[in-house]
């Protein structure tokens, strides 16, 4: 992670992580030998950069844009037939699977907090834009099933290579208050506007909700909220 400055009212973050993963002979076990097994590669590399602008003293707008990619990748040792029999299990792995996931997403976020002879407000707007993509590749050789005696009993086939592909977008929109009416009594309102590509559909989330302090320091409270989450 990266922080620093740009002006006297701009704040930037940076972050970026790279995760691999590889595990070989993933499968290993009394019954499936080194040959049999399955080599899996993992890897997930994430990067997002934030930029605090302070508008005024009690005004801040943040904007956020991250991205993730995300590859797995499975298969055999080789290629030679999967044999199957009571006893063990022979030759590679049958199948070679390779997957990618990519998002994207954008942020932005209005804050201020206003002070008035009706208690203070805390009040937050935003806007979030989501972008996703995923593809798979699964490429199946055929499995030979044999008996006790070595003789074939069955062999299993596969369609060709399969491709499997999406892309979604979503977004949402959303307000809050949060009213501090008194220094022991606070309510909150509300709302998300959500609409999801995968359903091409729209939700609205609103919600209330309010909180008194039973004791002046706050070790005691009565909370009551209503909402549709």
């Amino acid at each position: 992670r990266l922080d620093g400055r740009a002006g006297a009212r701009h704040t930037l973050s940076a972050t970026f992580g790279v995760f691999p993963s590889d595990m070989d002979q993933a499968d290993l076990n009394t019954f499936i030998p080194p040959d049999a097994t399955v080599h899996q590669r993992q890897q997930a590399v994430t990067v997002a950069l934030t930029d605090s602008f302070q508008v005024r003293p009690a005004t801040t707008l943040e904007s956020t844009i991250a991205a993730t990619h995300f590859s797995s990748r499975s298969n055999g040792q080789g290629a030679a037939t999967m044999i199957v029999t009571p006893d063990e299990v022979l030759g590679n792995f049958y199948n070679d699977q390779d997957r990618r996931a990519t998002t994207l997403q954008l942020r932005e976020v209005f804050s201020t907090v206003h002070t008035g002879m009706l208690g203070q407000h805390f009040f937050k707007a935003g806007v979030d834009a989501l972008y996703t993509g995923y593809a798979e590749t699964s490429t199946s050789r055929p499995i030979e099933v044999r008996r006790a005696d070595a003789s074939l009993a069955e062999t299993l086939t596969f369609d060709a290579t399969s491709r499997r592909q999406s892309r979604t977008n979503d977004a949402a929109v959303f307000v809050q208050d949060w009213w501090q009416l008194h220094s022991r009594l606070l309510f909150e309102a509300g709302a998300r506007v959500e609409y999801s590509g995968a359903f091409d559909a729209m939700t609205l989330a609103p919600r209330v909700a309010a909180t008194y302090a039973v004791r002046p320091d706050g070790s005691a409270a009565l909370r009551a909220g209503i909402g549709i989450f």
